[in-house]
């Protein structure tokens, strides 16, 4: 029996429906599929013939994807159209076929020249301006010649001039692969700065945010340690500021911009920002969303006292944080299966063999949930000292607002935090740090 599901969307107001229908072929029956637009995810459950349909009640009109294990399928859909999609997972693009009101859009997506663009990567710089300008003239034609709905064909330009965008930008990065030491012009950075368009119609297209976010870092950030998040931050919320004019274009990535450093980094140097963030974001919404992670953040910002934390040794043996309590502490917060992380470790060893008649405490923290990897890779890297898993690891990483790793945290004799985004051991500021400490 095929299976049928109903959801209500958040955007859209016509109460029209959009069908949606897809048949897999050889497909695992443990596998998963996903049909994803902007904001919503729906997980779709096939039937034993590989079906399933879905009705999209008043989700408007946009771009998604159909996600199945590595394979992914882009796909359009407008109110009361209907798409269906088919292809066996052996061969998923030679055996792709779509039905419905929607199929001649879908193919048009899914044509390998839309899908696959082509680079020019190793032209000079006006060689490649010529180059690409010319490119998005041909995909327009392409477009053009179809004769698709004129709903899609509009937003569908849209979509190509910010690829068109992002092609631009990506050129800085690609061409320094073709000749050494290259820097751009202040020619080229000029002629980025002309494609910029501050549209806030745009907005709920992927591409368009990501042409927008990738212009501003580009131009703001050429001569900054990409390293030092604070300054890329900072450098780009104040090209905002000085350059663009939008002011919902401009709320959005400054909100974005202070949300991803904020998420990372913590509020120690917010101060810094803050007038940037309050000259723009007016958004109600933005601002409760924010005030929520300030306030997360704020519980361990310096001088905060840091809640009991139970560890779990390689033994079993329960090892609570306060039993650390009179020595300065840093904790090592790592993964077995983290490439980055594993980096650090000797490093972390070199500081313990340093500070090791220091007033101070090393902690490696894992967040392996799979003991015998946990095991693996300590016996690999020859660690030994203070060796924890959290006891209950989705607490740990709520205090401490670990959303990656590694993270390294320092703590005062008393368990308060000096700072939680602590340097990492394998940075020459980090055992300047220590011996500064009062009483190391």
């Amino acid at each position: 029996m095929m299976c049928i599901c109903w959801f209500m969307a958040l955007v859209g107001c016509k109460s029209t429906t959009t069908e949606f229908g897809i048949t897999l072929l050889n497909y695992p029956e443990e596998g998963n599929v996903y049909l994803e637009f902007d904001t919503i995810r729906y997980e779709l459950t096939l039937d034993s013939t590989g079906k399933c349909v879905i009705l999209l009640d008043q989700y408007g009109s946009g771009y998604g994807v159909v996600k199945c294990g590595y394979t992914q399928i882009p796909v359009y859909i407008y109110e009361g159209g209907v798409l269906k999609l088919s292809f066996d997972m052996k061969e998923p693009m030679e055996s792709l076929h779509f039905d419905g009101s929607l199929a001649e859009e879908n193919r048009y997506l899914n044509d390998s020249r839309v899908r696959v663009p082509k680079r020019a990567d190793q032209l000079d710089e006006q060689a490649f301006i010529q180059w690409e300008n010319r490119y998005l003239e041909e995909r327009y034609r392409f477009l053009d010649s179809l004769h698709l709905d004129a709903r899609f064909v509009r937003i569908e330009q849209q979509r190509l001039y910010a690829l068109h965008e992002l092609a631009l930008c990506y050129y800085l990065m690609m061409h320094r692969y073709q000749v050494d030491n290259y820097k751009p012009s202040k020619e080229y950075l000029a002629y980025l700065f002309g494609v910029i368009r501050e549209d806030s119609t745009l907005l709920n297209l992927q591409e368009y945010r990501d042409a927008m976010a990738l212009l501003v870092k580009t131009l703001s950030t050429q001569n900054i340690d990409p390293s030092d998040l604070l300054l890329m931050t900072k450098a780009q919320l104040e090209w905002i500021d000085e350059h663009l004019k939008n002011d919902k274009v401009g709320e959005f990535f400054v909100y974005q911009l202070i949300m991803a450093y904020v998420g990372e980094k913590g509020i120690d140097h917010f101060s810094e920002i803050f007038p940037i963030y309050e000259r723009w974001v007016k958004s109600e919404r933005y601002r409760n969303v924010f005030a929520d992670l300030y306030a997360r953040w704020d519980k361990i910002a310096k001088g905060r006292k840091v809640p009991e934390i139970e560890f779990l040794d390689v033994e079993g043996q329960a090892v609570k944080l306060t039993n650390f309590k009179g020595k300065y502490i840093y904790i090592d917060v790592w993964g077995s299966t983290c490439p980055p992380c594993r980096k650090e470790l000797p490093f972390l060893k070199m500081l313990e063999k340093d500070f090791v008649r220091k007033n101070i405490h090393f902690l490696s923290v894992s967040t392996d949930r799979n003991k015998q990897a946990w095991i693996k890779a300590i016996q690999e890297e020859e660690l030994d000292g203070h060796l924890f898993v959290p006891q209950d690891l989705k607490k740990f990483m709520e205090v401490f607002q670990i959303k990656l790793i590694p993270r390294f945290i320092l703590l005062d004799q008393e368990l308060n935090i000096i700072t939680a985004d602590m340097t990492a051991p394998s940075d020459s500021e980090t055992k300047k740090r220590l011996n500064q400490l009062e009483g190391i």
